[in-house]
């Protein structure tokens, strides 16, 4: 009859047939292959430190602890990281197992672990420190000792900076709710050369502080191929030198040497130049002329003479420590005069 239905329950893949005759003894066949696939075996767990795996192969699986769903937990294998009691259940092709007997776990604490950007790193310098720790860690406690920051509670730690050399124990300790552990690594932090200062031989620079290698700058750029203990100057400006050594570390910028003369065109005056400047007073003047009567003045602020030396036939190079003190806070002016030519540097004196 229309509507009729039939309830079957096969235990095997079968074929059925239905045969519609009408009032008029017309006939009308249809059939249904029904595929039955078997479940899945139930499963065991078997398990292996806090690694469960589930005894049957499926096509998917879900993990449960304490009768609830593990979210993301649909692997064969399940790493506990709480106590408790684990069941499973296996899926083929739209059909599940059934859960599994139950398993009690006691999750062991989880391990500590990390590495770093670099052991070993130059004072001044940072590195980057990565958690790698194993059996679901819930929170991490970094101590530094002597860097900066001195500790942290984030899972990974950047920038962390040492500014004294020596030799520096990072710990590590992660927790969960079955314990802890901590895992240590030495730093190691190298010092770094010297700040340099700048002195004159005749026109040439030299960095006070010997390195493996260095880089001079003029006017606070670096300079190209200027890579020597000394550099002789091309050019008026202001010359600074930075200093590494063989692990690379680097010194501070020296601070700036002022070299006036040297492209004036027709000047007798090569090289001069005034350290440090500005001064707490006492500077160095050192300059380079070709034979000439030369006469040297320093000026205040007023224009008055506060020292004045007549170098009649000077050749070669100058050098002699000035003490302005005496004469107060402010602006000198430091006055080159030849035949031909005038040079004048400004110095600050604080």
């Amino acid at each position: 009859l229309p509507g009729s239905s039939v309830t079957v329950s096969p235990t095997a893949t079968t074929t059925y047939t239905v045969t519609g005759t009408n009032s008029n003894g017309c006939t009308n066949t249809a059939t249904i292959n029904i595929v039955v696939v078997a479940p899945p075996a139930t499963p065991t767990i078997t398990v292996a430190g806090n690694v469960l795996t589930s005894s049957v192969s499926g096509i998917s699986y879900q993990w449960y602890l304490n009768g609830s769903p593990i979210t993301g937990a649909t692997g064969q294998s399940h790493t506990a990281i709480q106590s408790g009691s684990y069941t499973v259940e296996v899926f083929n092709a739209g059909c599940g197992s059934g859960q599994s007997a139950p398993v009690m776990v006691t999750s062991p604490a989880p391990v500590a672990a990390f590495t770093t950007s670099s052991s070993t790193i130059c004072a001044g310098a940072t590195a980057n420190f990565t958690d790698n720790s194993t059996g679901g860690p819930t929170s991490w406690t970094w101590t530094f000792p002597g860097g900066s920051p001195g500790s942290a509670t984030t899972q990974n730690v950047s920038n962390v900076m040492w500014s004294a050399a020596g030799t520096y124990t990072v710990s590590l300790t992660v927790s969960n709710a079955n314990g802890s552990s901590t895992y240590t690594q030495t730093i190691t932090v190298n010092t770094a050369p010297a700040t340099p200062t700048i002195f004159q031989i005749g026109n040439v620079l030299v960095s006070s502080v010997s390195g493996a290698s260095y880089q001079w700058y003029l006017n606070g750029n670096p300079i190209p191929g200027a890579t020597a203990q000394s550099y002789t100057p091309t050019q008026s400006g202001n010359y600074s030198v930075v200093v590494f050594d063989s692990a690379g570390c680097a010194s501070a910028q020296s601070a700036p040497l002022m070299v006036i003369g040297i492209d004036s065109p027709g000047n007798s005056v090569s090289f001069i130049s005034v350290f440090p400047n500005p001064a707490n007073g006492s500077f160095q003047l050192t300059f380079t002329a070709a034979n000439d009567n030369y006469m040297l003045e320093i000026h205040d602020m007023l224009g008055q003479i506060v020292y004045s030396e007549a170098l009649p036939g000077f050749s070669g190079t100058y050098n002699k420590t000035f003490d302005l003190a005496a004469y107060g806070h402010g602006v000198y002016i430091i006055r080159l005069r030849s035949n031909e030519n005038e040079t004048n540097v400004r110095v600050i004196s604080y």
